[in-house]
């Protein structure tokens, strides 16, 4: 399943890149904004720390997929452009899982 979704993703990169190249020979302002699913690999660690500590052990930490909100707004002046961008992504925890690990406190992660 995520094989399809980083080839799908992989498409949607290369199809929105096509008419943004096609934007360089105007000058002006410009905006845009984006949105998305995300996803990230399993996290593997060997110490955690926690508001009442550190945790050592080894942990690998599954994580959930989640959204993605962008946007962008610049000025072209023509040979380059200004840009400020800003991005958000929110992902949440599945599961944690530790073997020769401390105990964590609950709600600690």
């Amino acid at each position: 399943m995520k094989k399809v979704l980083s080839t799908l993703a992989a498409f949607g990169f290369i199809a929105a890149a096509s008419p943004a190249s096609a934007d360089n020979h105007g000058t002006g302002f410009y905006g845009g904004v984006s949105g998305g699913y995300t996803f990230f690999n399993d996290l593997d660690a060997s110490e955690i720390t926690t508001a009442t500590g550190a945790a050592s052990g080894n942990y690998i930490v599954d994580m959930e997929g989640g959204w993605a909100g962008l946007a962008n707004l610049g000025y072209n002046f023509g040979g380059f452009r200004l840009e400020l961008e800003g991005g958000y992504r929110q992902s949440d925890i599945d599961t944690l899982s530790a073997t020769n690990a401390a105990a964590l406190p609950p709600n600690q992660w």
